[in-house]
């Protein structure tokens, strides 16, 4: 592999990826830790490598409670020579932002390889045609989608507020983090209302923080990062304002809205095409529509950062002049498909909604009784039969109990019963596991003008589905706007990635740490 022929493209905590001109993206991990290496992390320091059981978990776990769906696909493990990764590490720290430099590349026999879902990735034939007949710009949009569920568990339950917003007060007013207060809810994402997800996504662009970003052609033109440095040089400068420029090659040619500038009305345009592709079906078969925005489901949340969201220095940006924008509310029309990107997500993350307290008992009983054979198949060894039986639930169920839970307990799921056995304990464990990785991740829908097009593209995708040994789930489909232009959409879903239970003891001090600081202080009875 020749490290000349990649250049970096974004990191997380835990990963820096790297993408290249044939579309594809490389993987590698990082870690804080030291050695003699010239601060790249040897195997040796770091012990073995696990790209092969994260290639499990998502086969045998993540890809069947999908659905198998064409927006999930298993990536490949590519060797890494150890000079490679050496030379990416020096070649990379000048484009990496400050704050994440204090971790470094780690040494490690093998990386994932897959495709760059920033870019559109479509079959021979459409990809010959828009080859030959498509010039427009490919824009990417990466949100991040955390717990889109309410649940008596959560630290704020009391006070009907979702535990995204509860750790975003927290982190803000407490824990040294220096976070940035934003009207933003990840419930409001989920309501399937398109009205409340414009609402929120608005309030989200002005502080995307690490939830959303967006690519075009590739390379990341709104994120965080840009908007902060943009915001020292002209502090006028907001989200959304950012984010009008980036895609006023969007929609070529568009005219202004009756009483509406043209960037405005072209924001609203994209934001409802976005909500169209996140609550889209993925496959032609029955939906069952979740409805998810009542009085009983919705975060309150915004109501208690109101006061706060007054004070500059709390906030991201001054989105004032944004207030016209803020659309009325239908609440008619509110209900997410179980096969959309939505649905399939939501529906893996009710696979668990444990108490903690129960959590952390069923995790200590499996240390306590040191089961080797139960201890090594939490953190690996997803090949094995109880994480199959985990792939083999019926997610749609979930959305049944969900409904049918809902109405007996004023909108707050019940938490899981205590194991009766051993089995029981790891079951419960591993559940919350892959609950958890499906609250992380992310997902990507990328889109590019076709309009003057749609028609032969729209006869090659239906031709791609008659082929033999076909998948009856689409990931890429064509899409209208508000404003006439037709758009190919491509969905993907990334980053779930599997938690280790070691971490479990953490998480629940954590959720005590936040509930103590919810009943103590900010919200006091």
């Amino acid at each position: 592999m020749n490290a000349k022929e990649w250049r970096y493209k974004a990191e997380g905590n835990k990963h820096i990826v790297f993408c290249n001109k044939e579309g594809k993206v490389l993987r590698l991990k990082k870690s804080t830790k030291v050695c003699e290496c010239n601060g790249v992390i040897c195997q040796k320091c770091k012990g073995s490598n696990n790209e092969l059981e994260e290639l499990n978990y998502q086969r045998c776990v993540v890809m069947p409670l999908m659905k198998n769906c064409s927006a999930c696909k298993c990536p490949s493990r590519v060797k890494v020579p150890s000079t490679f990764t050496d030379q990416l590490n020096k070649m990379v720290q000048t484009y990496r932002p400050a704050y994440r430099r204090h971790k470094s590349l780690i040494r490690s026999d093998f990386g994932i390889l897959m495709e760059d879902k920033t870019l559109l990735h479509p079959k021979d034939a459409i990809g010959e045609y828009l080859a030959n007949n498509v010039r427009s710009d490919v824009f990417c949009i990466e949100v991040k989608l955390k717990k889109g569920f309410m649940s008596n568990v959560d630290p704020a339950a009391n006070n009907q507020v979702c535990q995204f917003c509860a750790l975003q007060m927290y982190r803000t007013f407490n824990d040294g983090k220096k976070g940035k207060l934003n009207y933003y809810c990840p419930i409001d994402l989920f309501s399937g209302n398109k009205s409340v997800m414009i609402n929120t996504i608005k309030e989200l662009v002005e502080c995307p923080q690490n939830t959303f970003r967006v690519f075009k052609n590739g390379d990341i033109v709104f994120s965080q990062e840009l908007l902060d440095k943009l915001s020292q040089k002209d502090g006028n400068e907001t989200g959304n304002s950012l984010l009008e420029e980036v895609i006023q090659s969007f929609f070529a040619d568009h005219k202004a809205c009756n009483g509406s500038s043209k960037s405005l009305c072209n924001l609203y345009h994209f934001f409802d095409l976005l909500c169209c592709a996140l609550l889209a079906p993925l496959d032609d078969t029955p939906q069952k529509n979740l409805v998810l925005h009542n009085n009983n489901l919705t975060c309150k949340g915004k109501f208690f950062k109101e006061p706060f969201l007054r004070e500059s220095h709390l906030t991201c940006s001054n989105s004032s002049e944004l207030s016209s924008m803020t659309i009325p509310l239908d609440c008619s029309k509110s209900c997410v498909p179980s096969s959309s990107i939505l649905g399939l997500v939501l529906s893996c993350q009710l696979l668990s909604n444990i108490d903690y307290s129960l959590l952390m008992n069923s995790y200590s009983s499996i240390i306590h009784d040191q089961d080797i054979r139960v201890i090594s198949e939490l953190d690996g060894q997803f090949d094995k039969q109880s994480w199959q039986n985990i792939g083999k639930i019926d997610t749609n169920a979930n959305f049944d109990r969900f409904s049918m839970t809902k109405s007996r307990k004023n909108g707050k799921i019940a938490h899981s019963r205590p194991p009766s056995s051993s089995t029981d304990a790891q079951t419960l464990v591993q559940k919350y596991l892959v609950s958890k990785s499906f609250c992380d991740c992310s997902v990507m829908i990328t889109m590019q003008d076709v309009s003057g097009c749609e028609v032969e593209i729209e006869k090659l995708l239906r031709a791609e589905t008659k082929k033999p040994g076909s998948s009856s789930s689409k990931s890429m489909f064509l899409l209208k706007s508000l404003n006439g232009f037709v758009f190919l959409v491509q969905i993907s879903v990334v980053d779930i990635d599997p938690k280790p239970s070691s971490r479990i003891p953490l998480y629940c001090q954590q959720h005590e740490k936040l509930k103590s600081w919810c009943d103590d202080v900010m919200f006091p009875i």
